[in-house]
C-alpha cells in the first residue's frame, strides 16, 4: 500500500470515525481504525461491533491495501507534520502489518494489525433509502432539537 495525502483531510478522517473507537473493549482491534486505499480515494472506517463509520477523503493513490492503526498513535503522530506538504503513507511490502509514513523532514513507523482480522463493516442497503442535503438535515434537527428531553 502506498498513499499521498494532505494532513488535514488525513485528520478530517480520524476525527470522523474517532468517536467510536474503544481503547477499554474485549477486542483490542477495535481501538483501531481500518485505513484502505481504493481506487482513487483512501477509507477510514472504525466499529465497535454495534455501529460502524466510514469516511472517504482525498488522496492520491500509488498502490492499493489495507491495514489496521491505533486510532489514537496515528492522530498523534500526524498532529506533528507540517500542514502544506503531502504525507506518505506506506506498507512495508515484507510484512504488511508494519506501515511507514514521512513528509520532508519526519520519518516515523506504526505497528498496525492485518486488516483480514479486523471486523467486518456490513454494507448499508440502499433499497428504501433517501439522500438529503446535509444542510437540510441540519436545519430540520435545529427546527425540533428543542423537543428533546434532558433527562
Amino acid at each position: 500500500m502506498k498513499t499521498y495525502c494532505l494532513k488535514n483531510e488525513l485528520i478530517k478522517g480520524i476525527n470522523a470515525v474517532m468517536p467510536i473507537t474503544q481503547t477499554r473493549n474485549a477486542l483490542p482491534i477495535l481501538a483501531n481504525l481500518l485505513f484502505k486505499t481504493e481506487e482513487n480515494a483512501i477509507v477510514i472506517s472504525a466499529t465497535d461491533l454495534e455501529r460502524a463509520i466510514i469516511c472517504k477523503i482525498k488522496g492520491e493513490i500509488i498502490e492499493e491495501g489495507a491495514i489496521t492503526i491505533s486510532a489514537k498513535k496515528f492522530l498523534k503522530i500526524i498532529m506533528e507534520f507540517p500542514s502544506d506538504k503531502p504525507i506518505e503513507i506506506s506498507s512495508d511490502k515484507s510484512s504488511q502489518i508494519n506501515i511507514n509514513i514521512k513528509s520532508e523532514k519526519i520519518k516515523t513507523k506504526l505497528t498496525g494489525i492485518d486488516a483480514s482480522e479486523y471486523p467486518a463493516i456490513p454494507a448499508f442497503p440502499t433499497e428504501n433509502s433517501i439522500s438529503i442535503n446535509k444542510n437540510t438535515l441540519i436545519s430540520m434537527l435545529k427546527k425540533t432539537v428543542f423537543s428533546v428531553s434532558k433527562d
